[in-house]
């Protein structure tokens, strides 16, 4: 029997692998660069591999030997993300038994220690995915800032500087968001919220960062607060319900993931009881294994075929 099973987290910035010994050895945790073929170069995703692989190597023995490694990579709707990062590990390893899947897959796989169910992650964007016993999958959001990604942390961080413009120029009610803002974020006046939205080296995640101002203002039941917390949970258990739905899966099991849901108490407490009343036998899970755990339990599975294409 071969030794050992890898399971890999391909993010955009950052890879993670998993060494999973079958002797009972303690598993090792590697890190290398970027596996996204739609962010990064395929030179760059190449050399990530190569180098994961003279570094699992080093740790565990040849690859060649080994029992099977699961990539699960960010980038996966691209039709040339399977085939390419396949072929690399294959050409770099040797080993005959890898797999390529999306990082939603396995990160569902990981949370929930089990290959079907749903997971919901809300960070700085947002989307939900599901799988169920028969192979069919389903997916709602991820479709990025402009126009998606409701309940995110950038979702969040834009209502709250939308409540802030809104006090200071009188349409809406006074906020303690506005105090938060200054004391937090330096934004003092209507200009400056125009100024920190509209830089040009603005992204995404700078609007996200504002997104923590919320459990203080809950805390303290500032009404706008309340309001965008209200609505970042609708949002996010409209997303999950449709996949429930449309899977069949109301008696499974979901997992919430990502910055919003742990750390975000309000929202994650308003999406649980907004679940556990609309689906009573629904599992709700907020803990298990990372995303790379879920790549090692798919790489350790004999039967490896039809693993969903739509994540």
């Amino acid at each position: 029997m071969s030794k050992y099973v890898v399971g890999i987290d391909g993010g955009g910035t950052k890879t993670t692998a998993k060494i999973i010994f079958h002797n009972g050895r303690p598993p090792v945790l590697l890190t290398g660069g970027p596996l996204n073929i739609c962010s990064a170069s395929k030179e760059q995703v190449a050399k990530t591999i190569n180098d994961l692989v003279a570094r699992i190597e080093e740790k565990a023995g040849p690859l060649a030997g080994c029992a099977g490694i699961c990539i699960g990579a960010a980038g996966y709707s691209n039709p040339e993300a399977g085939p390419f990062l396949k072929r690399c590990m294959q050409n770099s390893s040797g080993c005959g038994n890898v797999i390529v899947t999306s990082d939603a897959y396995i990160g569902l796989c990981g949370a929930l220690e089990a290959s079907q169910g749903v997971i919901l992650i809300a960070g700085t964007g947002s989307v939900c995915h599901g799988i169920n016993s028969r192979g069919e999958s389903w997916r709602t959001g991820g479709a990025g800032h402009l126009i998606d990604d409701e309940g995110s942390g950038y979702a969040i961080g834009r209502d709250i500087l939308s409540a802030a413009v809104r006090s200071f120029d009188g349409r809406g009610e006074p906020t303690i968001l506005v105090r938060l803002l200054k004391e937090h974020k330096a934004i003092a006046c209507l200009e400056d919220i125009v100024a920190f939205t509209y830089d040009g080296a603005a992204d995404k995640s700078l609007i996200a960062s504002v997104a923590p101002l919320l459990t203080y203002a809950c805390d303290a039941k500032d009404p706008a607060a309340l309001k965008i917390a209200s609505h970042a949970a609708q949002e996010l258990q409209h997303m999950a319900a449709t996949v429930i739905d449309h899977l069949g899966l109301s008696a499974g099991a979901i997992a919430l993931r990502g910055s919003i849901l742990q750390k975000d108490l309000y929202i994650a407490k308003l999406l649980t009881n907004g679940l556990k009343s609309r689906y009573p036998s629904l599992n709700i899970v907020s803990s298990g294994g990372e995303a790379a755990d879920g790549a090692a339990f798919l790489a350790s599975q004999t039967d490896l075929t039809g693993l969903p294409v739509f994540f």
